[in-house]
C-alpha cells in the first residue's frame, strides 16, 4: 500500500479510467482512493478543516488529473445528471487532497444510443486528443 501512495505523491499527472457500475466506478477504484487518502501523508489536519497535498511540506503541487468514464447511459447532463455519482465523488476526493486541475471525459450513451457508438467512441478520442496536447 506505501507503493501506491508513493507512487501517486510522486505522480504529476494522473488518468483515471473506468467504467459506470451501478451508478459509481468498481470497487477497485474505491479501494485505490482509500488507500491513497493517507494522513499525515496526502491529507492532514489544520486549523481550518483538512489540507491536502498543495498543504503538506515536502509533497508535489500542481497535479493534473483526467477522469475517463464510460456509461451505457448519459450521466453528465440530462435526467440522470444528479446520478453520476463516480465523477462527482472522485472529483471532491481529489479537490479535498489538493487537486484542482480536475478534467473528465466522458464516453457515454453506449448501450442507450447503440446505432451512434461509433461516433461516441469517436468523439471521445477527439477530446482525449486535445486534452493530451496540454495535459
Amino acid at each position: 500500500m506505501r507503493e501506491l501512495v508513493e507512487q501517486f505523491v510522486a505522480a504529476d499527472k494522473i488518468i483515471i479510467a473506468n467504467p459506470v457500475w451501478n451508478l459509481m466506478f468498481p470497487p477497485v477504484l474505491k479501494s485505490y482512493i482509500d488507500t491513497i487518502f493517507v494522513p499525515g501523508i496526502t491529507i492532514k489536519p489544520a486549523n481550518n478543516g483538512l489540507r491536502g497535498l498543495g498543504g503538506l511540506v515536502g509533497t508535489a503541487q500542481g497535479k493534473k488529473v483526467v477522469h475517463i468514464q464510460a456509461s451505457g447511459t448519459i450521466l453528465s447532463y440530462g435526467e440522470f445528471e444528479k446520478l453520476n455519482f463516480g465523477d462527482s465523488y472522485l472529483r471532491a476526493v481529489l479537490t479535498m487532497l489538493g487537486i484542482e486541475d480536475f478534467q473528465t471525459i466522458y464516453v457515454e450513451g453506449m448501450a442507450q444510443y447503440k446505432d451512434q457508438a461509433d461516433e461516441i467512441k469517436s468523439k471521445a478520442l477527439s477530446e482525449a486528443t486535445e486534452l493530451a496536447k496540454k495535459f
